[in-house]
């Protein structure tokens, strides 16, 4: 007897699916035409208005869209900058809206509560909002096998150390910071009767750090230094010109990865910048800088496009990053990366393999904001192998919750990691401020400042430079077409 196979869709599945596609719609919608009304999304989408409202509601809940009444809604565009303000990506996921403020949103209103449980319900992630779910995760111990997953491991018997961080004011201590911003800009250049000549596609990179002079937990400007790259000098006479770098030309057979091609380049590029700026600072110091917290993660990994250029590109990355290490460690520094969005869900894992609940979709951070509370951290873990990344023994990581805000804090021990860690998550919560331009962006206050001068650094670079060459070139055409 043959009997009939039947296939069950996971419905959290479909759903994240299908709300990821109208939260795409609405956000290019929005760009176009400012207000999307229930028609227009249905005739995009070809689904049904009762069905469209469910998902839009579920938007609205997420701070995603506003309601301006009569089946028309608006992109909440603050909400979509305090999010997009934290990832190196183009598209958008459900899960980025998983954030600080979606936590402050819940605690306003019951009824915004309730509704938030039915979202998670339908992605079964409805533990988050479980309070004794939550406390059971909050005191789990861990030892043997359920403390190791794939290339990881955690360091101690707790998965959370509650209400462990010490604050203390800073006084006679040198504290470093750094950051680094990029842009790529696609120039059209117009020949005399309007018709395009030439399209230029154009990275512009800056990178600046901080050594922060704090005494009496006060900062002492006069005995604080600043570096800032790339840096301009003046020539007289002939200009200087070195052929192969920073020009690359990206050759592909696949021209829609040319795009990603140009996109990985520039950030390979910043983040050998990055390793410039900071080996600019510590090289400055006589041993008496503390901490220095990098924006961002210590070293890019993941997936490069197998480019020779690119490769080579990397393979140059990699050098000054492994001498970035040996600098640091001869003058005693602890280097510190400083995420504030990361994807990864080693703690998650071991959660789930330990209660065997599900992990789709969300990702550590997305998971902590909920767990943690303010002072918290997670233990130590150990990264001893990670794709795209070399092997680095003493990687160690771990995640803390500092006003609000889930921080992840990794470094290269210098010996030491228990030690090291204390000290960190001491001075990370001790020297944090928020941005006085922009209260998304949080951490280290030498870090801050360094984010803020690569920021505008970059708006005027990309400016400047654009205007000149399109100065440059008009003038151009104008003699030869004379």
């Amino acid at each position: 007897m043959c009997w009939p196979v039947c296939f069950l869709v996971r419905t959290s599945v479909v759903y994240y699916d299908k709300l990821r596609s109208v939260l795409d719609r609405c956000l290019r919608l929005g760009l176009v035409h400012g207000v999307i009304t229930i028609d227009l999304l249905a005739e995009e989408l070809r689904v049904g208005e009762r069905v469209l409202r469910e998902y839009l509601r579920d938007l609205m809940v997420l701070g995603v869209l506003e309601y301006l009444g009569a089946g028309r809604y608006r992109v909440n565009i603050r909400r979509i900058n305090s999010v997009t303000n934290y990832f190196d990506r183009d598209r958008i996921e459900i899960t980025d809206f998983f954030d600080e403020e979606l936590v402050n949103i819940i605690r306003a209103s019951r009824e915004v509560e309730d509704r938030v449980d039915r979202i998670f319900s339908k992605l079964d992630i409805e533990y988050l909002l479980d309070p004794e779910l939550r406390d059971k995760i909050r005191s789990l111990t861990v030892g043997g096998s359920d403390a190791r997953v794939d290339g990881a491991r955690i360091v101690g018997d707790r998965l959370i150390v509650p209400d462990i961080v010490r604050s203390f004011p800073l006084d006679d201590v040198y504290i470093g910071g750094s950051s680094y911003d990029y842009s790529l800009v696609n120039k059209i250049l117009r020949s005399d009767i309007d018709e395009p000549f030439a399209v230029l596609t154009l990275a512009f990179i800056s990178a600046a750090s901080y050594v922060a002079y704090f005494s009496g937990d006060v900062l002492d400007e006069s005995k604080s230094l600043r570096f800032l790259r790339p840096v301009f000098k003046s020539y007289d006479g002939r200009k200087p010109f070195i052929r192969g770098e920073p020009f690359y030309e990206l050759v592909t057979s696949y021209p829609e990865l040319l795009d990603y091609a140009r996109n990985m380049a520039a950030r390979l590029i910043a983040q050998k910048i990055h390793y410039e700026v900071v080996l600019d600072a510590i090289n400055s110091s006589d041993g008496d800088i503390e901490v220095f917290f990098m924006g961002g993660s210590l070293f890019p990994h993941g997936f490069v496009l197998r480019s020779k250029k690119l490769l080579i590109l990397k393979r140059k990355v990699e050098r000054l990053f492994e001498k970035l290490i040996a600098t640091a460690k001869k003058k005693n520094i602890l280097l510190v990366g400083v995420n504030f969005r990361p994807h990864d869900n080693i703690f998650l894992r071991i959660v789930r393999n330990i209660l065997r609940i599900n992990i789709s979709y969300i990702n550590d951070t997305n998971a902590l904001i909920f767990l943690l509370d303010d002072k918290d951290t997670t233990a130590l873990i150990n990264r001893f192998r990670e794709k795209g990344r070399e092997k680095i023994d003493q990687w160690y990581e771990f995640y803390m919750k500092i006003r609000g805000r889930v921080i992840k804090a990794e470094f290269i021990s210098l010996g030491e990691p228990i030690k090291e860690y204390v000290k960190i998550r001491d001075y990370l919560y001790s020297s944090s401020i928020p941005s006085p331009r922009d209260e998304t962006t949080f951490g280290p206050s030498p870090m801050i400042w360094a984010t803020m001068k690569a920021a505008d650094r970059l708006r005027v670079l990309s400016e400047t430079f654009t205007k000149v060459i399109e100065l440059r070139f008009s003038e151009h055409i104008a003699k030869i077409s004379w």
